[in-house]
């Protein structure tokens, strides 16, 4: 609390002089002022004289001068010339508060929340400081509101004191009403007017509108995508070590966009984020270890970092501790402890843990197997745009997988799948087509999105694509078309397509027939557990075209 005094005389250095004799007349605002000229110092006295200032302050404190008062509890607060006590500054904020001065009330609040949890006073002196026209004391109750802490939640009051502190100035208000338009917390959502309160905020200092305009630039949010200015935004955040910034700034060099990928920097950041208590951070030394970017592969290293950031709550640290437990990297498989750490994922809202759990839940991995579960925890994958996990949960439907069969609604989350660009999902969608499942037949959208599921290296796509041109379904018949599909397909190890080459070339369609080729695919896929090629193989056997019988495979061969 600096008089207008102070500041109107400031550069005087007959100030003292003058101070001196109205203290000396009982105007005890000289005091505070006095106070304040010897805690900051002026360019006409040498150093800052805080013993003196203690001094001042308490003389005008005990002489009722509510500014006085303040900064007196205030020097108890920090412990400046004096033994640290809560209590004494309690006291003397509590004095100043009294009489109407909204830095003594405000702090007075922060005091109740902060030492004694008592959210209700903290309100109360918030409120009462707010009245008073004090600008961050508007943002505090603003907090208190849109966490209902110490009064029941209102994001209409929260959005309404946000406002309040940013009208004034207050650049933590600013950048929270940015932060509700942002995220469309009790207001509809205007990133275009975020943008322009981060901006604002950020002018004046404020780190985290600096970082939060890098996310927005990152991610284009109220902005054009700049991958350069969102690096710009961090790299101004950072230098204050913001530890989200230091993160985001680290992911950039990571991934190289906006900056020159830099795996050593990237990692650099990303300590100095972590150091800082980031468990994003953490999550990203992990994977930098697991992969040997920016320093040797240490995957006992990376479980480390995964533990440290699932530790302190990250669902994305939960997810790859999971997924390290599940596949045994840097640690002991341990399926158990996989579906719990994929569980607390999903819990929080983790749609890569939702999807994993499903699938535990499916296959009876880690725990009791229950598709009534699957089906959930695909569900809230899926609803987060998964792509895999609405190709499963089309599974589910056709296949009456916890849930009651709808091969339509099939249809419909194959269709979706496809769309986001699911391999899966396109293979599925074209069977569907082919089949005339869930929809009307349609061969030409078979082709197509057989396809678009082959272009994306599926397999079975690539398969099932040969056997329309195998047939002339969709297409004409094209034999040597089918044949490279085939061959495609069976170097990737579907065992189908091995079978279908055998086919081939046992009946000579487009390739000079070739029985002990075509015995031979037959074996290796016979070999791979497929029963349709023990059948045919038996069949070239009994016309003795194939091998003896001790060299079929058994069944107990069989995956």
């Amino acid at each position: 609390a600096v008089s207008h005094f102070f500041k109107q005389l400031i550069e005087d250095p007959l100030l003292i002089q003058c101070l001196n004799e109205l203290l000396d007349r009982n105007y005890y605002e000289a005091a505070n002022t006095l106070g304040k000229i010897y805690e900051k110092g002026t360019p006409w006295i040498s150093s800052p004289d805080p013993q003196r200032s203690f001094e001042y302050f308490n003389l005008g404190a005990n002489k009722s001068n509510a500014n006085a008062q303040f900064n007196l509890g205030r020097m108890h607060h920090e412990g400046r010339q004096t033994v640290k006590s809560v209590e004494s500054a309690l006291y003397w904020y509590q004095r100043s508060a009294d009489q109407g001065n909204s830095y003594a009330q405000r702090y007075l609040g922060w005091l109740h929340q902060i030492h004694f949890h008592d959210f209700e006073r903290a309100f109360h002196w918030y409120t009462e400081s707010s009245r008073n026209g004090n600008a961050v004391a508007m943002n505090d109750l603003g907090w208190l509101y849109q966490r209902g802490y110490g009064v029941k939640a209102d994001l209409g009051q929260a959005l309404y004191w946000y406002q309040r502190s940013a009208q004034a100035g207050y650049r933590k208000g600013i950048f929270n009403l940015g932060w509700m338009y942002e995220t469309g917390t009790g207001v509809a959502p205007d990133c275009v007017r975020a943008v322009s309160l981060y901006r604002r905020a950020s002018s004046l200092g404020s780190c985290p509108a600096q970082n939060n305009l890098g996310w927005c630039y990152q991610h284009g949010k109220g902005v054009e995508k700049d991958y350069e200015k969102a690096a710009e935004y961090y790299y101004q955040s950072s230098r204050d070590n913001n530890p989200s910034a230091l993160s985001n700034l680290g992911y950039l060099y990571q991934q190289g966009l906006g900056v020159d990928q830099n795996y050593h920097e990237a990692l650099r950041l990303f300590k100095m984020s972590a150091e800082k208590g980031n468990c994003f951070a953490m999550e990203h030394i992990g994977f930098m270890y697991q992969q040997g970017w920016g320093c040797l592969k240490n995957l006992e290293e990376a479980v480390r970092w995964y533990r440290r950031s699932s530790f302190r709550g990250n669902p994305n640290g939960h997810f790859y501790l999971g997924y390290c437990y599940q596949y045994g990297i840097g640690i002991g498989q341990d399926m158990n402890q996989a579906r719990l750490l994929y569980h607390a994922a999903a819990k929080r809202g983790n749609k890569h843990g939702q999807f994993r759990l499903a699938i535990m839940c499916e296959k009876g991995l880690g725990g009791p197997m229950d598709f009534h579960l699957a089906f959930k925890w695909y569900k809230k994958s899926a609803d987060q745009n998964h792509p895999t996990a609405i190709n499963n949960l089309g599974w589910c439907y056709q296949y009456g997988k916890g849930v009651e069969k709808n091969e339509e609604m099939a249809f419909q989350k194959y269709k979706r799948a496809a769309e986001l660009g699911s391999p899966e999902g396109q293979n599925n969608l074209a069977w569907m087509y082919q089949q005339g499942v869930g929809t009307e037949e349609d061969h030409r959208l078979a082709v197509y999105w057989y396809q678009q599921s082959a272009d994306r290296n599926n397999f079975q796509a690539v398969n099932n694509l040969g056997f329309l041109y195998y047939k002339g379904i969709g297409v004409d018949r094209n034999y040597p078309k089918a044949m490279d599909l085939f061959r495609r397909a069976a170097l990737a190890g579907t065992s189908s397509a091995l079978v279908r080459m055998g086919k081939m070339l046992e009946k000579g369609l487009g390739v000079p027939k070739d029985l002990d080729h075509a015995r031979r695919l037959y074996l290796d896929a016979a070999d791979k557990g497929n029963s349709h090629a023990m059948v045919l193989l038996a069949k070239l056997c009994r016309q003795g075209d194939g091998p003896s019988p001790s060299l079929s495979p058994s069944p107990s061969s069989s995956s």
